[in-house]
């Protein structure tokens, strides 16, 4: 299907915000009665989480029709309906087939989806009026929450929460707010600084308004330090042929929240930095609270390359039983004779069962 200009520029933003991997901007299918649909404008999937986000632009044909009327035509009424469309074809049909920027075509039926975030962005081409900018939400019969942003502010939002799991956050605390803040006008500015500064507290404070300006400085600075880009897209060139688990790897890292990825990139620059070592080998490690995902850093000598599959495999084994989890990523790094550093990774995903055998191992390691 055809896409507008605004279409395009949330498709770039989501790019930015949740990686080529896990953006679907080629969502056409065939539907089970032989008709060709579309699911969204866009789709975000991230291993159980979806986020379905139909986009409407008010062009310039558009500018003779009244905001207010285009906006209820447009946005509340023929939006909605799509958003609708969308949950139905996830309830009903047996295979949809979407596509990401890599040319990757994954079947969405495929998911064990288990939160679902439903968006109209809307792109005006002059300033809302009031009744357009109060309304941020729709609430269906059924109870199907949407929620209704306009462009820019959805821009916004991606620049300053940074991580997929922030804007997840965000997307879930957002419900929760207007739900409680029903026939209120707040503006997204507000409702972003009080998610920053008082998450779990609903009750409006006016001053959360005034610390916008400190909280998004702040990220400003924190940007470069967390920033991922640069390496998922270097695990897009080394990874996706050589290793098979590259998806996997991606999709632990993007669902990471800020704090996650700054352990994470603490802890690479410290292996960056940290001599190679014999056996034993002392590890950086942590398990991440928002993903349940444990993560293990290790570095060798050149000369004992031999030992590094076994090595990792057995580490990220013993870390993950330790903390009874059930998906674990081991890092290890070996730097060769061109001061070059090779990069390797293990993943293990599993149940977590008893072990007699890593269980005296662990029993070892305590002093017992």
């Amino acid at each position: 299907m055809l896409t507008n200009n605004s279409e395009q520029i949330i498709t770039t933003i989501n790019l930015n915000m949740f990686y080529r991997e896990f953006t679907f901007d080629k969502n056409d299918f065939r539907a089970s009665d032989g008709n060709k649909v579309e699911l969204a404008d866009n789709v975000i999937w991230l291993d159980d989480l979806l986020i379905l986000i139909q986009i409407k632009e008010r062009n310039h044909a558009d500018a003779k029709t009244d905001q207010e009327k285009w906006f209820q035509n447009k946005v509340l009424k023929k939006a909605k309906n799509q958003v609708k469309n969308s949950l139905k074809f996830l309830k009903e049909e047996q295979h949809i087939y979407i596509s990401n920027p890599l040319g990757q075509t994954f079947d969405l039926k495929t998911a064990d989806i288990r939160k679902v975030h439903n968006l109209i962005i809307y792109h005006l081409n002059e300033a809302p009026t009031s009744s357009v900018s109060a309304v941020k939400m729709y609430r269906c019969t059924d109870g199907t929450f949407i929620h209704v942003i306009e462009s820019r502010d959805y821009s916004n939002l991606c620049r300053y929460l940074i991580t997929p799991a922030d804007m997840d956050d965000y997307l879930s605390f957002r419900e929760r707010f207007l739900l409680s803040a029903a026939e209120m006008y707040i503006p997204e500015q507000y409702i972003f600084a009080h998610f920053f500064k008082n998450p779990e507290d609903l009750t409006i404070c006016p001053a959360f308004l005034e610390s916008l300006e400190e909280i998004c400085s702040q990220i400003d600075e924190e940007r470069s330090e967390i920033s991922m880009f640069d390496f998922i897209d270097h695990l897009n060139s080394t990874l996706k042929v050589a290793n098979p688990e590259y998806r996997v790897i991606v999709r632990e890292l993007a669902k990471l929240s800020r704090a996650g990825l700054s352990c994470f990139k603490e802890r690479l620059l410290k292996l960056l930095n940290k001599e190679p070592v014999d056996f034993p080998v002392s590890l950086l490690r942590f398990v991440s609270v928002r993903s349940g995902c444990g993560f293990v850093f290790m570095k060798l000598r050149r000369d004992q390359e031999v030992h590094w599959m076994n090595a990792l495999r057995n580490l990220t084994e013993q870390f993950k039983y330790k903390h009874r989890l059930e998906r674990c990523l081991g890092v290890i790094m070996h730097p060769d004779d061109d001061r070059m550093i090779d990069v390797n990774w293990a993943y293990i995903e599993r149940p977590w069962l008893f072990a007699p055998i890593l269980e005296r191992q662990l029993e070892y390691e305590l002093g017992l």
